[in-house]
């Protein structure tokens, strides 16, 4: 919450520069802006420790990570929808072509 208040205030400040086209102000700005997101990025960093930079699994006890969870859902996703059609196909066999075949 206090991040957009003082993006809000950063925002209305730009604006009043650019009205009086302050160029080195705008530069100091984003600068200072800069260096407060790669502050954030060193405070993260060094409370994940060791874990910084690594997929999240999806239980703490099993090495699963939420993108092999995703790839595992699409695949079964689309091996069900394949055995839907397989079997539809086998009924459609078994209950019309079956017997006119005799």
């Amino acid at each position: 919450m206090g991040t957009e208040r003082c993006l809000s205030k950063s925002c209305n400040f730009v604006k009043k520069l650019s009205d009086r086209r302050n160029v080195s102000a705008i530069i100091y700005l984003t600068v200072n802006r800069l260096t407060k997101v790669m502050g954030e990025s060193k405070r993260r960093k060094t409370a994940l420790g060791d874990k910084y930079g690594q997929e999240p699994t999806i239980l703490p006890w099993l090495p699963i990570t939420k993108r092999q969870a995703d790839e595992f859902m699409k695949w079964t996703t689309r091996g069900t929808w394949i055995g839907i059609g397989l079997l539809i196909v086998t009924w459609i066999t078994v209950i019309f072509i079956g017997p006119k075949l005799g």
